[in-house]
């Protein structure tokens, strides 16, 4: 048996990402199912077609499966139901807005509220914390919509506008973390506490307030536990 997977990033890219990738590779491995990989970063502008072509290639191979990671959750209707139609039962990472056979749903809106309610729990009343965002993706926002919500009904007061995304990682690496995060740092004189999304962008954006010199003046939380964030931490 065969099931397709379509990552929605380069490999080494998001260690979060590579974590789904062989996390769902060895429970396949286990039970004697291969997992072929195609990729379609979403970074790129050409996400869509590529996507769309790995649908149809696992149609013409005739898998037994196809797995989709979600970042749009209106995008690829018509060829996951093409698919599904051939008798191949799609399943994904997040839930689309359209029938597949089933989803795996993060609950992030919960990983939101802890990381925001840890970092205040650190911080003296009236403090000023900024959070820089990630892609536009269902979970992804929902986890920064459960960081705002607890932000805005703490003693502490959100700084930036996180429906500016001028203020958002939607690159999801380290490197796209930098313009955000210096676009704060030279917007706010004083930040007392910073929640970046993930760990990726936490490690972008550390870079930028150690070169500011800045890291002693905020508190920093960050969600995945991949290695190099725990080296950091």
């Amino acid at each position: 048996m065969r099931v397709l997977y379509v990552n929605p990033i380069q490999l080494d890219a998001n260690p979060a990402i590579d974590a789904i990738a062989y996390g769902l590779q060895s429970v396949l491995h286990q039970a004697q199912i291969e997992m072929p990989v195609m990729f379609a970063d979403f970074r790129e502008k050409d996400c869509g077609a590529r996507t769309r072509e790995a649908i149809e290639a696992g149609i013409k191979a005739r898998v037994d499966a196809l797995v989709l990671y979600v970042i749009n959750p209106s995008a690829f209707e018509e060829p996951v139901a093409k698919a599904r139609a051939a008798g191949i039962p799609v399943f994904t990472f997040v839930r689309p807005h359209y029938p597949v056979n089933a989803s795996v749903i993060y609950p992030n809106f919960n990983h939101g509220v802890g990381m925001a309610e840890y970092l205040t729990s650190l911080l003296p009343d009236a403090s000023g914390v900024c959070v820089i965002g990630g892609p536009d993706s269902v979970d992804d926002a929902e986890e920064v919509a459960g960081i705002v919500y607890t932000l805005k009904r703490s003693r502490c007061r959100l700084l930036n506008d996180l429906e500016d995304r001028r203020y958002c990682n939607v690159q999801d690496v380290a490197s796209g973390a930098r313009e955000p995060a210096l676009r704060i740092l030279e917007e706010f004189p004083r930040i007392d506490g910073l929640i970046p999304y993930n760990d990726e962008t936490m490690l972008g954006a550390l870079e930028c307030v150690e070169a500011a010199g800045r890291a002693q003046e905020m508190k920093i939380v960050s969600r995945n536990g991949s290695p190099a964030a725990v080296e950091a931490v």
